[in-house]
């Protein structure tokens, strides 16, 4: 993607308060879908970034959420965020637009709550499939169990898709009970600049999948205009929020709070030795456990978490990880081997003090990404 950033006014309506006319222009991008250039404008009266079309709603392959299971999906980013409910075992828990469940799957394993997610696409069977969890292709709107309340309810990366944002968090702030807490994130319109490197203002804009983008006072003028108070914070290029009916819930959550790298790695572990050989969950866990593992210089459990991962690349792909040169040797090597080749490399050079073997790891990393 190619922005050319300008000035003028655009006549670009925004989802979030619905003016549509004489809109500050900031860029435009030329997009394959459709003839004219795609606007990126500034509302004038919310300050909400607006883009000027979206792309119809479209499936993602099979290929593509075994690429996600096996190296996109950020479990860690996730599991931070959810840490902040501070809800108790047993809370009841709600994923709106769960995509392949994750959020569902670490509210159970981790955190001890009953959880529900709801994601209308494809992902959500195969989700369920892969992770044995309460997944319902379903959408949350007014006719879906009126009388069911939730202590947590989760939506990442979810409100800028919405069509109608005032409306879905009126939804979602019915759904709480008393004590119950909303957690989100949401790309930042406070980053769509030319300052912003590409490499962060891409995922941020996601032309043709995003259709606006909220401030920090934005967000939390939402929020509050749904009857709950909120805690915003700026974290990179993304905006997250607690919030709750009263004062008291939302004081009651751990804005500070946070996974472990044990816990992270504990879930890796358990997940991964219910997966089936050779399926791409049986690869993301064992790359993600070796991951952490190295991270957090927690080289017993990194050295406990080779096996698996050995096993579950030459099952899957033909890869013999005690081999680094059957990577370079791959026709169309996936990106997983990115990390696992790393993190390997790195598990080599420090703990192990084999530099040379190492090299050989990095080499395969390094030829797998370019």
């Amino acid at each position: 993607m190619e922005l050319r950033w300008t000035d003028g006014v655009a006549d670009v309506r925004c989802a979030v308060c619905g003016r549509s006319e004489g809109q500050e222009l900031l860029a435009t991008t030329v997009v394959a879908w459709q003839a004219d250039p795609l606007e990126i404008a500034r509302c004038g009266d919310c300050g909400a970034i607006a883009l000027s079309a979206v792309l119809p709603p479209s499936a993602y392959s099979d290929a593509d959420w075994d690429w996600y299971v096996e190296h996109v999906a950020g479990i860690e980013a996730i599991a931070r965020i959810l840490a902040k409910a501070g809800a108790p075992a047993g809370s009841r828990m709600l994923d709106v637009g769960c995509g392949f469940g994750f959020g569902v799957d670490l509210g159970q394993e981790i955190f001890g709550w009953d959880a529900i997610g709801l994601e209308p696409s494809v992902a959500s069977r195969l989700g369920r499939d892969a992770l044995g969890i309460d997944l319902r292709a379903e959408l949350l709107d007014e006719s879906w169990e009126p009388d069911r309340h939730f202590d947590v309810v989760f939506a990442s990366e979810v409100l800028e898709h919405v069509p109608d944002p005032t409306a879905f968090v009126a939804l979602v702030a019915d759904r709480l009970t008393e004590r119950g807490v909303f957690l989100m994130t949401t790309p930042d319109a406070g980053c769509i600049s030319p300052e912003t490197p590409m490499t962060s203002l891409y995922p941020a804009l996601s032309v043709g999948l995003h259709g606006f983008l909220l401030t920090r006072d934005g967000l939390e003028r939402l929020l509050r205009e749904a009857g709950l108070v909120a805690r915003v914070w700026v974290e990179g290029v993304t905006l997250g929020a607690v919030a709750a009916r009263s004062s008291t819930a939302l004081d009651a959550s751990r804005p500070d709070a946070d996974v472990t790298l044990r816990q992270l790695i504990g879930y890796c572990e358990r997940r991964g030795s219910r997966s089936a050989s050779g399926s791409a969950m049986a690869v993301g866990m064992a790359a993600r456990r070796m991951k952490f593992a190295v991270i957090g210089n927690e080289f017993a459990f990194a050295d406990a978490a080779y096996p698996p991962l050995r096993d579950a690349l030459l099952d899957r792909f033909g890869i013999d990880l005690d081999d680094p040169s059957t990577t370079l040797a791959a026709t169309d090597p996936r990106s997983v081997l990115v990390v696992a080749h790393y993190y390997v490399g790195v598990l080599h050079l420090v703990h192990h003090r084999n530099p040379e073997l190492a090299a050989e790891h990095f080499v395969a990393a390094a030829a797998v990404a370019k």
